[in-house]
């Protein structure tokens, strides 16, 4: 089988079927595994695509491959912890070659609507604390990935606030995680308002923390 050669593209396809971390390896992707892993993220964001608000912008492959590549190698230094702290740091702090807009934020966030489960396995695991810093900055600089990150003040949101579908997707998960840090922005509170309508039972606590917001 192709993933028994090809260990980035089994991490790849684990995290889509569902959620999990498989790990083969502790060393990193080569240029033909990442070629390969790329051109099946593609295959799989087109029918990914058909579920997601109308929309959303189209993929942007630079982005999409650094945040691959970036939580393929995180997951490995969370797995692998002989691995030494200064390629972490290396391998970890090297920023996205694209700067965020739409297209950059939603391609990223093909990979990185996963960092809230590894923010949360960091945080469970002892002595992984510069791996948690690495990721934690990442989650502060991807506000669209994060929602459900707790003790996290995220960045910008500028960068995707003004596309709807990617404006909608955010709202969606910040209901459905119930996460009330996210209130802070005021067309966040505003937006999430319109979302819930009069359904409060949808998600009673957001409900009245929105509500109560109105002077």
């Amino acid at each position: 089988m192709v993933y028994l050669t090809n260990p980035l593209l089994h991490f790849s396809e684990s995290l889509w079927a569902g959620g999990d971390l498989v790990l083969m390896t502790n060393s990193p992707a080569s240029s033909e595994e990442v070629a390969h892993a790329l051109r099946e993220l593609q295959s799989r964001e087109a029918a990914y695509r058909l579920g997601l608000p109308q929309g959303c912008p189209e993929l942007n492959e630079v982005a999409a491959e650094w945040a691959l590549m970036g939580l393929y190698r995180a997951s490995q230094y969370l797995a692998y912890r002989e691995l030494p702290e200064d390629q972490l740091r290396a391998d970890l702090s090297c920023p996205c070659p694209a700067a965020p807009d739409p297209s950059v934020c939603y391609s990223v966030d093909l990979s990185f609507r996963f960092l809230p489960e590894i923010v949360r396995l960091a945080r469970a695991a002892s002595g992984n604390q510069l791996l948690l810093e690495c990721l934690l900055l990442w989650a502060t600089d991807w506000p669209l990935s994060s929602v459900n990150i707790p003790d996290l003040t995220p960045g910008p949101l500028e960068p995707f606030l003004g596309n709807p579908g990617l404006l909608t997707l955010y709202i969606d998960r910040i209901v459905a995680g119930n996460d009330q840090s996210r209130l802070a922005d005021e067309r966040v509170t505003n937006a999430v308002r319109t979302a819930l309508g009069g359904f409060r039972e949808l998600a009673p606590v957001l409900y009245d923390a929105v509500h109560s917001k109105i002077s």
